[in-house]
């Protein structure tokens, strides 16, 4: 493709996670139809995840077609080295409508593998016999539109994954200055040392806050975060404060030696 503008693929500027960034005024089906293979299956890989899936590309047997791929998400923990349930997804970037023979190949393979559930996938749309023959079984059709829908919701046209952007203003706030400050600390760590030694931790700490306070917003209830507005970004100052206090003290004791070094000569 020429332009690649109105999908990316960034990094939340909080918790570093991988989200899709687009420009809603660009993005079409027809846009996401003139994909690679490749782009579209990243594409697809990442709007599901962002919807709760944790999916990868299955080794079963793959579609016929080259435009399309199935992928597979384990729906509950390992047993014993078994996976207890799983769900099969067919994805299909094309231009014409998914037809039933098409749609009971992939219920067959469900059957088979014993799969809880499937679902297709498709830049296009289904025949109204596809529609029917779904009813009562455990598998969705999602078409263009849907998709289209459904990649709009995982994606964030800021700065921020859509659960950051779950977060309050004022904590998200408090974590960028956290992160500027965390920032900073590297740049001084760096010109003393020249090596990315101490930052790393930091980072991995952030990281570590960032998700917490993520998980503690989706469950959280209306009073709960309420408390979390009003308690998180005060224990958040305090971090920087700390990282604060270092910076000056490492700034103090390199200031120290150098003018010692300077007496010596």
């Amino acid at each position: 493709m020429s332009d690649k503008s109105a999908i990316k693929f960034a990094r939340c500027s909080l918790c570093r996670s991988e989200y899709i960034r687009i420009e809603p005024y660009l993005l079409s089906l027809d846009y996401i139809r003139s994909m690679n293979k490749e782009d579209f299956k990243d594409l697809v890989i990442q709007v599901l995840e962002e919807h709760g899936y944790d999916v990868f590309e299955s080794d079963k047997v793959s579609p016929e077609k080259s435009n399309s791929f199935l992928l597979e998400s384990h729906k509950a923990e390992k047993h014993r080295w078994h996976v207890k349930s799983w769900s099969l997804f067919e994805c299909r970037k094309e231009n014409k409508p998914v037809d039933l023979e098409e749609v009971k190949k992939f219920y067959d393979l469900v059957l088979s593998d014993n799969a809880e559930s499937g679902y297709v996938i498709t830049t296009s749309n289904f025949t109204e016999d596809s529609v029917k023959f779904v009813i009562g079984k455990p598998l969705e059709l999602i078409d263009g539109k849907a998709f289209l829908s459904l990649l709009i919701k995982a994606s964030s046209s800021g700065e921020h994954c859509t659960e950051c952007m779950g977060i309050s203003p004022s904590i998200r706030a408090s974590l960028k200055n956290l992160r500027a400050r965390i920032e900073a600390f590297n740049r001084l760590e760096h010109e003393i040392s020249g090596k990315w030694i101490a930052p790393l931790n930091l980072d991995l700490m952030l990281g570590d806050i960032v998700r917490k306070i993520k998980t503690s917003f989706k469950t959280a209830s209306k009073l709960e975060k309420k408390r979390l507005e009003t308690k998180l970004p005060i224990k958040i100052n305090n971090i920087i404060s700390s990282i604060a206090r270092m910076t000056r003290g490492i700034k103090s004791f390199e200031k120290m030696v150098q003018e010692f070094t300077k007496e010596e000569k």
